[in-house]
């Protein structure tokens, strides 16, 4: 199809065509093509099955085909071949290239009033975008994505790996604009990071969920976050990453003034075990454990998940060395099933009246708690938060160990708060006591919208009794 001049450049427009016809007309279409190219070879008619070809096998043929064009191959193409009708091929592959990206960003429907507009690429997409960056042709990559006019470009299991985000690279660094780029559940890698960086400082958002992502590729990108204006938000869940890298992301959350939003559950965490053999040598063995977490960023608000909570919860001092009182522009925080004890929680008090001491709660507006081993203590250090905060919205403190003392005192807090909206206490050890005193609350405090008790301590004619106060609700 390249070399022979009696193969017309028609064939090359069938095997770069952009989203095909339906089968039983692709398979025509595909018998027509392989007649051209073969029938010059073998005089003789020869019809192969080619409606079994799969549709990745041609696309790896087109993508092969392309490189054969880069500035690198072609000239060696010329001077073994000579073939008169290469150059006019070339632009064939080229113009059919930017004719399909350019189908494709038309099919992109029109945002709604208030929402940013989005891009859902499909597969197909990241085969144009290797095809473009086979080709090595700096002007078509920039073609390509002058007219993307979108916020957000979706790329979820599109089978993307590190040569895939190579060519993503390549062909976004001409961005014009900042634009999230969402790649969860793929199979980047730390590779994959280490080839994306080129693209890395047009990306406003960056998502990484399920992406076999180790320590060490975050790490590296850590390093290089500080050094991207536009970077303010990137997701990790479901990665396998550990403790290990948690000093690379207070590195970045320190340095990083705009950052917004930093997403990391699902992780492998570290657990130092030690088991002593003979004269007394001791050994650390390293487990690793998954556990499940919320996967998804609070719309508008993104979400910052607790990265530094390592298995056995902050230490009484709170976490020196992860200090980010550099950074008052998260809005988020997410501490979830961290087994933080309550007497570490005592730590976030002074947080309060120091302004950032820990995660800029001076600008904090939501903040999960969820699934923790904070009692009493706890629970006192939170209320005392509460009477002094002006900031925060919500707060979620489902599935820990409050008892009735902690509603009290959280009531109390209550009452000379001006800004809490949302309040979860679902799951905890709250009796009748614990729940009449937040009702009392709610008499005195018109700002609160929800407080949310479900699985508590109370008989159902306690239930049936609190569900009829407004705001507050018990069943479930």
């Amino acid at each position: 199809m390249i070399m022979n001049d009696d193969v017309d450049s028609s064939s090359l427009q069938q095997l770069f065509k952009w989203k095909r016809k339906p089968k039983s007309e692709s398979c025509r279409s595909l018998q027509r093509v392989s007649q051209i190219c073969l029938q010059p070879f073998l005089h003789r008619q020869w019809k192969p099955p080619l409606c079994n070809i799969e549709m990745r096998n041609l696309q790896i043929t087109a993508t092969f085909a392309a490189g054969l064009f880069s500035n690198a191959l072609y000239n060696n193409l010329v001077d073994s071949w000579q073939p008169r009708k290469l150059p006019r091929k070339c632009q064939v592959i080229k113009g059919c290239l930017a004719k399909a990206i350019q189908k494709h960003f038309d099919s992109i429907p029109p945002a709604l009033k208030d929402e940013k507009k989005s891009m859902h690429a499909m597969p197909d997409f990241v085969w144009l975008i290797k095809c473009i960056y086979e080709l090595q042709d700096m002007t078509l990559s920039v073609k390509a994505v002058q007219d993307l006019d979108v916020d957000h470009l979706k790329l979820t299991y599109c089978g993307i790996g590190p040569a895939e985000c190579t060519a993503l690279a390549y062909v976004l660094k001409h961005l014009k604009r900042a634009v999230g780029i969402q790649l969860d559940h793929n199979s980047v890698g730390d590779i994959g990071i280490e080839q994306l960086m080129p693209c890395l400082q047009k990306c406003r958002a960056l998502y990484l969920r399920d992406n076999n992502i180790t320590d060490k590729g975050l790490c590296r990108l850590m390093e290089q976050v500080p050094h991207w204006p536009n970077f303010q938000k990137i997701a990790l869940f479901n990665n396998r990453l550990t403790d290990e890298c948690m000093d690379s992301i207070a590195y970045m959350l320190k340095r990083k003034q705009n950052f917004l939003a930093l997403s990391k559950g699902h992780r492998y965490r570290g657990v130092q075990e030690q088991s002593h053999h003979g004269s007394g040598a001791s050994e650390g063995v390293k487990h690793f454990s998954k556990r499940e977490e919320d996967n998804s960023m609070r719309p508008g608000l993104g979400a910052f998940h607790g990265p530094y909570i390592d298995q056995k919860g902050l230490d009484d001092h709170g976490s020196p060395d992860l200090n980010l009182q550099p950074n008052g522009q998260i809005r988020d925080c997410k501490f979830e099933r961290g087994y933080i004890r309550g007497l570490s929680i005592a730590s976030f008090r002074n947080a309060v009246d120091k302004p950032l001491m820990l995660v800029g709660l001076a600008h904090l507006r939501f903040w999960s708690l969820v699934g923790n081993n904070i009692g009493s203590v706890g629970g006192e250090a939170l209320a005392g938060m509460l009477e002094r905060n002006t900031a925060l919205e919500e707060l979620w403190l489902d599935d820990n160990k409050l008892q009735d003392s902690d509603a009290i005192l959280i009531a109390e807090s209550l009452k000379k708060n001006h800004t809490l909206k949302v309040l979860k206490f679902s799951n905890n050890g709250f009796s009748k006591t614990g729940v009449s005193a937040l009702a009392e609350a709610l008499k005195s405090n018109n700002i609160i919208t929800a407080i949310w008790m479900k699985g508590n301590k109370l008989t159902t004619e306690e239930q049936e009794t609190f569900e009829q106060l407004e705001r507050l609700f018990v069943k479930g």
